[in-house]
């Protein structure tokens, strides 16, 4: 089986000179273990960042930087800036205080690029209704749809808007654990037509709904909770090529056997 792509692909990163873990907005966040060694931890993670990169443009992957803002450290979570599909993105509106500053700085960041052609519409969303870019809302190329997460940090209304912005239709799946409080981390639609989920972070309403949607069995890839709370769902897909943090043998296996080929990119720090 082969899903290799035919051009290549354009990944938003942001630069990691002002990341840090100075609060705790989810579980696994550890400003305790961060701040036992900033300097250490700040160099590692440049390291890794730069070492994510660089295999990403190995993969033929084109890679736009966008700049470290001081005060924003999570904007290294670049998915998060706004939802991005044919040309046209809707920029996200965070739960968080702590990351709302965001926003501002995404705005001006994607405003460039409508300048050079290079995207054709900036949209908005509505005052109330939350929405955390591709943190939540995630493209599936095999099924041309949307799938969107809410429930933690983005609003069920969100689905409304994105049908009526990209004219794709959206599948809503409640996220109910806060351990994955956003969708990426939870599931993970592969070119193939696969799907990683973790079935833990859904109720079984939900979880039907995804085997139905997925349309065969033989679609579905089950995390096990190690893989889960390692967050092997919160991959990168570059036609065959899956960029992850890690990836349990036994994962590895079933996704070769897919046709699909695993690269391991250590992410310790983010993780943290």
């Amino acid at each position: 089986m082969s899903h290799d792509r035919e051009t290549p692909e354009t990944l938003m990163m942001c630069q990691p000179d002002h990341y840090e873990v100075g609060y705790a907005i989810n579980p696994w966040m550890d400003p305790e273990g961060w701040n036992r060694d900033p300097v250490g931890n700040r160099r590692l993670a440049l390291k890794e960042w730069q070492d994510l990169k660089t295999l990403y443009e190995k993969l033929g992957a084109k890679v736009i930087e966008q700049p470290a803002i001081k005060g924003l450290p999570d904007l290294v979570f670049a998915s998060n800036a706004g939802f991005i599909l044919d040309r046209k993105v809707l920029l996200a509106r965070f739960r968080n205080p702590e990351r709302q500053g965001e926003e501002t700085e995404n705005a001006r960041f994607f405003k460039q690029f409508c300048k050079q052609g290079l995207l054709q519409e900036i949209e908005f969303m509505p005052d109330g209704i939350t929405l955390e870019g591709g943190g939540d809302a995630i493209f599936d190329s095999h099924r041309r749809l949307i799938w969107l997460g809410y429930g933690q940090r983005s609003s069920p209304q969100a689905a409304e808007i994105l049908e009526r912005v990209f004219d794709v239709p959206v599948i809503s799946l409640q996220l109910i654990s806060d351990d994955f409080f956003h969708l990426d981390t939870a599931l993970a639609p592969l070119p193939g037509g696969h799907i990683m989920y973790v079935p833990q972070a859904f109720d079984d309403e939900t979880l039907a709904q995804i085997k139905k949607s997925a349309g065969d069995d033989d679609f579905l890839v089950p995390l096990s909770e190690e893989d889960s709370n390692c967050f092997c769902a919160n991959a990168v897909a570059l036609g065959n090529d899956l960029v992850m943090g890690t990836c349990s043998v036994s994962l590895r296996q079933k996704l070769e056997g897919f046709g699909y080929r695993v690269h391991i990119s250590q992410l310790s720090r983010f993780l943290m």
